[in-house]
């Protein structure tokens, strides 16, 4: 776990100038990670972040910006040739225009993007020369390209909200690395994605149903690999 902060206000009220006394400079950002090996086949790994920026310097507007991030994994062995992970991601920026002037136009303006992303990444070590890289990912885009609204009850500024934005992109890929001597080595891969608009009420349903059956098929790969290797010895 860790942080960190700037002392900018502080030594912006030190200063002999009016207007910059009056102004704001200031950060923040936090960071923990957690690392934790269940058994000899099973890891698990996460990861969060945030960050929050301000700052106004002989200005009326206060300009704020943020970010937030998280992951999480699971690496999973099936037996000496195979082993996968899981990977959950959850980022999100904010930004934000705050004006306070002397007239009756102050507001608020803000916009979001907001991305989760779910990918399956599976590797099959066929033997010392050939190995096989293979899996699917999803991410979800959740928008909100922007709205404006009267700040105090004397504005006058009228209040936009432009509709959100939400889409979803989806692909499966292979790769097969194949040595072929000592000083040649073939790479070769397919990708195939689509992309898709969402509207309001199917977006939840839809991620919702992506991460369970990603999830799924990362489990029924697991015993499916693990009784195989059951029956072999």
């Amino acid at each position: 776990i860790g942080g960190r902060a700037t002392y900018s206000d502080w030594l912006l009220e030190t200063l002999d100038e009016p207007s910059l006394q009056n102004s704001e400079a200031s950060f923040y950002d936090l960071i923990f990670k957690y690392d934790h090996k269940i058994n000899k086949k099973n890891a698990i790994h996460a990861t969060g972040y945030y960050s929050d920026d301000a700052f106004s310097i002989t200005s009326d507007s206060i300009y704020s910006y943020s970010n937030r991030l998280f992951t999480l994994k699971w690496d999973h062995i099936f037996n000496e040739k195979n082993q996968g992970n899981l990977l959950i991601t959850n980022s999100e920026y904010q930004f934000n225009i705050g004006y306070d002037g002397v007239s009756n136009t102050d507001f608020d303006l803000n916009y979001v993007v907001n991305e989760t992303q779910i990918n399956l990444n599976l590797l099959a070590d066929l033997n010392p020369k050939h190995k096989l890289e293979y899996g699917l990912t999803n991410k979800l885009y959740n928008n909100e390209p922007g709205s404006i609204k009267p700040t105090g009850n004397e504005s006058i500024v009228e209040p936009i909200t432009i509709a959100a934005e939400r889409a979803l992109e989806s692909a499966v890929y292979l790769g097969d690395n194949f040595k072929i001597s000592e000083k040649l080595l073939i790479d070769i891969g397919g990708r195939y994605s689509f992309y898709a608009f969402l509207g309001d009420h199917s977006q939840k349903i839809l991620l919702f149903t992506i991460i369970f059956l990603t999830i799924l098929l990362f489990v029924v790969i697991t015993c499916g690999l693990n009784i195989s290797q059951r029956k072999t010895i």
